[in-house]
């Protein structure tokens, strides 16, 4: 993605988690029903634990490595089992 891109919600849902980790920056896990969105890899986030989020609701923004490389890790579970994120990205 580009520098310092805003990071949306795919989906209506309520913020879980808000967490930073090494190598992954900041975090923030997204609760849809029985789904669950995480969105690593950011330099600020928007959101707090507990908050309510609309479809397209800004995140955060995207971080950029230190070979200037920007990109956001995302990931779709539902329950515990792994899906295929590009279901979920607005073409």
């Amino acid at each position: 993605t580009n520098r310092n891109q805003d990071v949306a919600c795919v989906f209506d849902g309520e913020v879980k988690m808000k967490a930073f980790v090494p190598q992954m920056n900041n975090i923030v896990i997204v609760k849809h029903g029985n789904y669950y969105t995480v969105y690593s890899r950011l330099k600020e986030v928007y959101v707090e634990k507990g908050q309510v989020l609309k479809a397209s609701d800004r995140i955060g923004k995207a971080s950029t490595n230190s070979e200037g490389v920007t990109e956001v890790h995302f990931e779709v579970w539902k329950n515990t089992q792994k899906l295929d994120p590009e279901k979920w990205l607005a073409k």
